[in-house]
């Protein structure tokens, strides 16, 4: 089976072509343009995000896993191997401050959860925009 590594997918979109569609987010791109809308996405891995702004240093995180995240002057701080450890780092935290972006989705699972909204598509003159991603 073909896999692809996607972000997310944003149903009911208006905004990345005609008629009401949904926007594929792919992980991964060569070209690091300046005004990319999501340079989160250029590396070709899944990536663990941390809101600052929802944790509340209860050091959940570092108690669970040390060698890859350490509290230093109040602050969470990940090593680079905590990405590959992103989805199990993503449940240890009570406040969601921690956030996996990215995952490996087989080609068929991707188009039978894209025909969900067909109707819409063909009502609306819409479709799906794969967006990022480029080799």
């Amino acid at each position: 089976m073909v896999a692809i590594h996607l972000s997310t997918i944003q149903r009911y979109s208006t905004k990345d072509g005609p008629g009401i569609r949904s926007t594929v987010f792919l992980i991964g791109c060569n070209l690091r343009c300046a005004w990319c809308s999501n340079p989160e996405l250029m590396l070709p891995y899944n990536k663990l995000l941390h809101f600052s702004s929802l944790c509340r240093g209860c050091q959940s995180c570092v108690h669970a896993y040390p060698a890859a995240v350490y509290m230093e002057d109040g602050a969470i701080h990940m090593h680079p191997c905590a990405q590959h450890m992103a989805g199990e780092l993503e449940e240890v935290c009570p406040f969601d401050a921690l956030e996996q972006v990215g995952m490996q989705v087989e080609c068929q699972q991707l188009v039978k959860q894209l025909e969900k909204d067909f109707t819409y598509y063909e009502e609306s003159g819409g479709g799906v925009t794969f967006s990022g991603g480029e080799p």
